[in-house]
């Protein structure tokens, strides 16, 4: 600088110099003006071309660890899809099974998996390593408590075994339930990128940052190696007012910084790549030529060696720049050659620039076998298929970037399926280039076409369930129908998809059908549902199941159970009319039996009709409402079987005839009698013949169901009529049977009745016999009795005269004194009363003996039960006379009433009437519980003559007296009573031709009434 500030002194002071000096000074002004314009724009573009290899290398790199990290969480996924096959087997199967992915991935660094509480169970590489724990890691605690997380990838963290900085990814692993029941995690060691970090990054000031989504660093590479670093000691990048890397290496060039910047984002695991390269070169330029410029400015006398260090400076900077650059195309070859996925650089022309061996081994050529080749003629199936598509739009030229999926044709005639990633490049040179990337896809689509293939033989296997199989998302859309829905419901499976159950059944039903499959979806109970449809009824086992995402789905087989309903309301209508059978009358029953098979089928017609036995006519016995309506009877049951159409050929052809078209059961109808005027029109019937010992013996009839009738409805009315005439035979034989069982009741009445009444005259036989013969001993002695009672009067009147004569003489002739002792004597013995009283006593012994005689005279006149022979008595005599025999039992309970009236004479047998007057005063006697009163009465009119036996007793219970004229019916205790009394006196009344009649009132008495006939036995005695 002192040596500059002197010439230009010594310049100053030499007036001659200015010229030379001028030129000089405007010489290198011009020159030094022309040089940093260079410089400049020589900068630029240096910095842009640095600025772009940040950027290239960092989207390589971004893609290589993308790549691992894809990988790594396939062999996760792997693990999560067979957790529940691999629980199944035994823990050292398990870690073999582990060992095997993990040598499949050579990236892993570490594989394992752990129970719920966090406890390493299966550590494959290392199964010698003691257990441990890693509950205390927040990845751990994430993917416990949240059952919809994903993948979880962890900062880059410190091995508790190897002491190595890792990446840790783990999943979630869960039961069929869903139930936490712990991870699988892998571990991905730093240094595993370190090899492509240092191939990338050669120069001492290039620095390679991991960022996480917020933007803090997680881990960097450099000059010192792999470093660590710490998020929260260091904000987040980012670059000034948002500026481009262009716009930013512009600013680091005029500002004098040294380093270029180049970023790549991936948002699917979340991190950032940022790679820093020095641009140390471009501040050595500047100076350079800055001390240049002052050397030429403070030189302009050694011009020619100004000029020459310049020129040589100039191509010295010019071989360090082309130095750089085939530095930074060395690196960037690198990457680009060792880059696991196919990459290229297409030319304007549409030609392959640059292919990677990567590339040339997927299509199966070599590298320099495609350079400058027609990118269409090898993968002409990618931009061909994507002509229409946004990748042909930027084949086509259009800027901008697209990826599309294809399958690519290789040489060997193979074929590949790949990801084609297209962009064009915007930098200077590069104008019309295209940068490609193709990734193999060919596992993942083959387990797609698997999971395809999985799913179609899913399909397949359901579409043959009995029934319609369905699985629904927690939206409960349609995601899984099988061809039942078709079959069972009418609806085209492929237009369920997607739709709900509202969309399917409008209205209730479809709310009704959401409220279930909510109820299991949330509960997680399975539910076997009954629910109809139209003339239908169906049966859904719905239950809830879990993807493998760990989502709740529902799914579901519904069944067509309406046979099952109509058999068993068969079998309930048969139970019900076996049960009527017994309590209806038969016309009653089978019109009952009519309508329980209309409601079976449907129907709105009925009509039933017996054959008669000639085989010859048809009787209409019932139909059922709708059959005629407005029209309670048919003017005419009857129809001549030739005349009744349809069912002429059911009784012809003794098998059941269907006719489910109106048209054709209209003309086979034509002229038919069979049905009467005013019936319902038919348009469908169905008539069965029931048929016994090879005969028609029944034809029922249903019509107008509300569908054609079906094998079933014929079934069903066929089980119904031979149900129903069994019922009516089986009554028939019942009724029939009952009216035997009467009369031979009747009979065996009648038997016992006669019975007793034979033991009942034979007992009064006896009883007669005795009497008479008892009657007859006593005739005798009370005859002497009765004799010398009289004579003993005579006697005592003689002796009484003569002891009046005698006290008469000797009160005459004695004096006081004798006969003192004869009236002392009188007195004592008081001989007055004594001669008064005897002659009562005889008198009142004569009444006693002559009852004595009537009682036996009454006796043998009783005595004759066994004599028929009519004889003309008076009533009234028969009464007192059985009056005086019963007179005993009568006279301590009751006083008797004769009112009696004038009646003729009849023509009876004395001693059966006098029977019967018996009974009745007895039953009177016993009926008053107290002393009350027995009314006798009698009467006459013109043709009957009446006797009445009236007491005022307890009286007989209404129900009672219909029955107290049956043989061995009886009130009385045991003991007293035999029940034939009333029974007997009906009989020999009955057999008078006369009426035995009562009246009765409970607590207020009975009155027996018998009336016998008077005129009609005069007449027969005539």
């Amino acid at each position: 600088m002192g040596r500059l500030a002197s010439g230009w002194r010594a310049g100053l002071a030499d007036p001659g110099a200015w010229r030379p000096i001028a030129a000089t000074l405007l010489l290198n002004l011009a020159l030094a003006l022309v040089v940093v314009a260079s410089m400049v724009q020589l900068r630029r573009i240096n910095h842009e071309s640095v600025a772009q290899i940040a950027s290239n290398t960092a989207s390589l790199l971004e893609a290589n660890i993308a790549h691992t990290l894809s990988k790594a969480d396939m062999a996760l996924q792997f693990v999560v899809d067979a957790h529940p096959a691999l629980q199944r087997h035994t823990a050292q199967e398990r870690s073999q099974a582990l060992s095997r992915i993990a040598d499949r991935h050579g990236e892993l660094n570490v594989l394992f998996t752990t129970d719920a509480q966090g406890l390493v169970q299966h550590w494959p590489p290392r199964p010698q390593q003691a257990a441990l724990s890693v509950a205390d890691r927040s990845y751990f605690a994430r993917l416990r408590d949240d059952a919809a997380a994903g993948l979880m990838i962890t900062p880059p963290l410190v091995g508790r075994t190897t002491g190595q900085p890792v990446v840790v990814l783990a999943r979630r692993l869960a039961d069929d339930q869903g139930r936490f029941e712990g991870i699988v995690a892998a571990s991905i060691s730093l240094r595993h990128f370190a090899a492509d970090f240092e191939a990338m990054l050669r120069e001492p000031g290039d620095m390679l940052t991991v960022r996480n989504v917020r933007g803090q660093p997680l881990v960097r590479f450099g000059s010192q190696g792999l470093v660590q670093a710490d998020p929260a000691a260091e904000p987040a990048a980012s670059s000034a007012s948002g500026a481009s890397p262009a716009a930013a290496g512009m600013q680091a060039l005029l500002l004098g910084t040294d380093r270029v910047q180049g970023e790549r984002r991936n948002a699917t695991y979340g991190f950032a790549l940022e790679v820093t390269m020095s641009a140390q070169e471009h501040r050595g330029r500047l100076q350079a030529e800055t001390a240049a410029i002052m050397a030429g400015w403070l030189a302009f006398v050694g011009g020619s060696v100004v000029f020459a260090w310049r020129a040589w400076v100039q191509r010295a900077r010019k071989r360090a720049d082309e130095g750089a650059l085939r530095d930074s195309e060395s690196r960037f070859r690198s990457f680009f050659d060792h880059a696991l996925i196919g990459m290229a650089v297409i030319s304007p022309t549409r030609e392959w620039l640059m292919v990677n061996p990567a590339l040339a081994a997927l299509l199966g050529r070599g590298q320099e076998a495609l350079r400058n080749t027609s990118v269409l003629e090898s993968v002409a199936p990618v931009f061909a298929d994507a002509a229409s598509g946004e990748l042909g739009e930027i084949f086509a030229g259009r800027p901008g970037g697209a990826a599309v999926e294809s399958r690519v044709a290789r040489a060997d005639g193979g074929a590949v399926d790949v990801l084609v990633s297209l962009r064009s490049f915007d930098g200077e040179g590069m104008a019309g280039c295209l940068s490609l990337c193709v990734q193999d896809i060919s596992r993942r689509k083959a387990s797609e076409r698997q999971a395809a293939g999985a799913l179609a033989m899913t399909q397949r296997f359901i579409d043959h369930f009995p029934g319609a199989a369905y699985l629904k998302d927690e939206g409960l859309r349609a995601v899984l129908v099988n061809r039942g829905f078709q079959t069972l419901l009418g609806l085209d499976p492929a237009t369920v998809i997607g739709k709900t159950n509202a969309e399917i059944y409008p209205g209730e039903f479809g709310a009704k059908l959401d409220r279930d499959d909510r109820e299991v979806l949330e509960s997680g109970r399975s539910q076997v549902v009954e629910e109809p449809l139209g003339n239908s009824w169906y049966e859904s086992h719905k239950f809830r199941v879990t993807g493998s995402d760990g989502r709740a789905m529902l799914g579901g087989l519904t069944l067509d159970v309406t046979l099952r309903h109509r058999v068993a309301e068969r079998v309930a209508a048969m139970l019900e009319l076996n049960a009527l059978g017994g309590e209806m009358d038969e016309h009653d029953f089978v019109a009952q039996a009519l309508q329980v098979g209309e409601r079976l089928t449907h129907s709105r017609a009925g009509f039933l009709h017996y054959v008669d036995d000639t085989d010859e006519a048809l009787e209409l016995v019932t139909w059922t409402p709708g059959a005629l309506p407005g029209l309670a009877a048919p003017p005419d049951r009857h129809c001549a079987i030739d005349q009744a159409g349809l069912w002429t050929q059911a009784w012809r052809s003794r098998g059941a005839l269907v006719v489910n078209d109106a048209d054709a059961l209209s003309a086979a109808q034509a002229g038919c009698r069979v049905l009467p005027e005013g019936h319902a029109p038919l348009r469908r019937l169905a008539c069965v013949p029931v048929v016994e010992d090879e005969r028609v013996c029944m034809l029922m009839a249903l019509g107008n169901a509300e569908t054609d009738y079906d094998e079933f409805s014929v079934a069903t009315l066929q089980l119904l009529g031979n149900d129903i005439w069994r019922q009516v035979r089986r009554r028939r034989a019942d009724l029939a049977l009952k009216q035997r069982v009467a009369e031979l009741d009747a009979l065996n009445q009648q038997l016992r009745a006669a019975q007793g009444q034979l033991l009942q005259s034979e007992k009064m036989a006896s009883i007669g016999q005795l009497a008479a013969g008892v009657a007859h001993e006593l005739n005798n002695p009370i005859g002497f009795v009765h004799s010398n009672l009289g004579t003993l009067a005579e006697y005592v009147q003689e002796l009484l005269a003569v002891l009046d004569l005698c006290m008469r003489s000797a009160r005459q002739h004695l004096g006081p004194a004798e006969l003192r002792p004869l009236d002392e004597a009188w007195r004592e013995h008081d001989l007055d009363y004594m001669r008064h009283d005897i002659v009562q006593l005889l008198a009142e012994s004569r009444d006693g003996a002559d009852r004595v005689r009537v009682i036996v005279k009454n006796l043998r006149d009783l005595a004759h039960v066994s004599s028929d022979e009519l004889v003309w008595a008076d009533l009234r005599e028969g009464l007192d006379s059985t009056l005086s025999i019963v007179w005993n039992e009568i006279k301590y309970k009751a006083n008797v009433v004769k009112e009696y009236g004038e009646i003729p004479p009849i023509l009876c047998v004395p001693a059966q009437l006098n029977q019967v007057f018996m009974n009745l005063f007895v039953n009177a006697a016993q009926a008053i519980e107290q002393r009350g009163r027995i009314t006798v009465r009698t009467g006459a009119s013109d043709t009957e003559v009446w006797v009445e036996i009236a007491d005022d007793g307890r009286g007989i219970a209404p129900e009672h007296l219909s029955r107290i004229f049956e043989p061995f019916f009886t009130t009385k205790p045991v003991g007293q009573g035999t029940g034939l009394g009333l029974s007997v006196s009906h009989s020999i009344v009955a057999k008078h031709r006369g009426r035995l009649t009562v009246c009765s009132e409970p607590g207020a008495g009975t009155t027996f009434r018998i009336a016998l006939p008077r005129i009609a036995t005069e007449a027969e005695a005539a």
